[in-house]
């Protein structure tokens, strides 16, 4: 599987495998299957419908001399089929390079029966994409614009790979000079926190944890730990089980 999306609505789980969607129940048996041309970058459960979103690579630009990669989000109805399309992102580059994301990025997030999403581009360019968008009408509206006072990223090491949103907060993962930090911001408030290399593991004391979003309405998050990390204060626990995964909730 290259990304998973639940839809709690449906009551399916949605699977990418390259250029074909797989479908289960709740009780992880197959429904069904359809293949696309192309490889996907993920699979997205939106609010009320299910999503393909896909980057196609070297297309030509407006002058005819240059190459853009084009990423675009299909929405499917129940049968698997694009009823629409809307552009995500547009990134001129240079012939005969490339750049592709990696897999488990949260691209997608649900609050107030609203889906934001971020897409972040990995390709070297100078500016920095910043912005948190929703989707409306199968339109993207700006919506929070995570300002780091960044002028040029590249000079700075700089990348932001995902932007999510819960009902009171929004987590930001990103790379400055080359190390992983996380920012976590109160939309209350509009008070943050910025953390290098992840935040404090206050629940096993193992050290720094990454945070990802778990259920956006609850304000809840959760962070993953290999069994041997957490064995010796877990009973029952060995250090050969599967990672544990431990959720949290933000006040």
């Amino acid at each position: 599987m290259t990304s998973i999306a639940i839809n709690a609505n449906e009551k399916k789980i949605y699977g990418t495998s390259f250029n074909k969607l797989l479908v289960y129940d709740f009780d992880g048996v197959f429904l069904k299957e359809k293949v696309y041309s192309g490889i996907f970058d993920a699979v997205l459960a939106l609010t009320d419908k299910t999503a393909l979103l896909k980057t196609e690579f070297g297309a030509p630009d407006a002058s005819g001399k240059g190459k853009v990669n084009q990423t675009i989000l299909h929405i499917l109805n129940s049968d698997l089929n694009v009823t629409d399309s809307m552009p995500v992102r547009s990134t001129q580059v240079i012939n005969g390079s490339a750049a592709v994301l990696g897999f488990g990025i949260d691209f997608i997030s649900n609050v107030n029966n609203q889906s934001f999403l971020y897409y972040p581009v990995v390709y070297r360019e100078q500016i920095s994409r910043d912005t948190l968008f929703s989707i409306n009408n199968n339109q993207l509206s700006p919506t929070h614009k995570i300002d780091f006072g960044i002028n040029d990223r590249l000079k700075e090491k700089f990348l932001i790979s995902s932007i999510v949103r819960s009902r009171n907060y929004i987590l930001v993962s990103f790379i400055y000079n080359s190390v992983q930090h996380q920012c976590l911001i109160d939309l209350r408030n509009k008070s943050f926190v910025t953390v290098k290399e992840g935040f404090e593991d206050t629940v096993f004391n193992t050290g720094k944890v990454k945070l990802r979003l778990w259920d956006e309405e609850l304000d809840e998050f959760y962070f993953i730990k290999d069994a041997m990390e957490v064995h010796e204060v877990i009973d029952g626990l060995s250090q050969y089980d599967n990672p544990v995964i431990s959720i949290v909730s933000l006040k």
